[in-house]
């Protein structure tokens, strides 16, 4: 079953929340949102750097940072 909404909410090292990001990415169905836990810009947690990188790909957009970051998948 595929997700519309996702919430990556864990270990916030970089290693760990790629991983998580990769593993809802499979799932999250097109038009479906992730907010990153602990990701605003400026946060000292490794989970910001997974968001923006996750931002930057051709697959989603940025929705809001208000603090953290909502993508929302924009294509399979």
């Amino acid at each position: 079953m595929d997700a519309t909404f996702a919430h990556i909410d864990g270990t916030h090292n970089y290693e760990q929340s790629m991983r998580d990001f990769l593993n809802v990415d499979r799932h999250l169905e097109q038009g479906g949102f992730i907010v990153f836990d602990d990701s605003a810009d400026g946060s000292q947690w490794e989970s910001n750097r997974t968001a923006r990188e996750a931002a930057a790909l051709p697959l989603y957009e940025l929705i809001a940072k208000n603090p953290n970051y909502c993508l929302r998948k924009v294509r399979p």
